[in-house]
């Protein structure tokens, strides 16, 4: 049912940009996918690549932040992993 779309569904059906692209595009396959965004590439009908940069973009912020926190996880995880498996490999011998 149509009118049970949220707002940004509904403007994401009738974006001419987003039209066009399902209209006159070519060759579609998904080069990324994560629980946060989805990126497809495809070609338009005149020979170019299309629409992707748009949706790889829109990633970037989400990758930033996680980078960062994996980068502070590592470094409040490392020694207390290093010293565990240690001692898991001591008791193993």
């Amino acid at each position: 049912e149509m009118r049970d779309n949220d707002d940004w569904t509904l403007s994401l059906l009738t974006n001419r940009e987003v039209l066009r692209l399902l209209k006159h595009s070519y060759g579609a396959f998904q080069l990324k996918r994560s629980p946060e965004e989805a990126v497809w590439l495809s070609h338009d009908e005149d020979g170019g690549l299309y629409a992707a940069f748009s949706y790889w973009s829109a990633g970037i912020p989400y990758d930033i932040l996680h980078c960062a926190g994996n980068f502070v996880l590592t470094l409040a995880l490392y020694r207390p992993l290093s010293h565990l498996l240690k001692r898991l490999r001591r008791e193993q011998q």
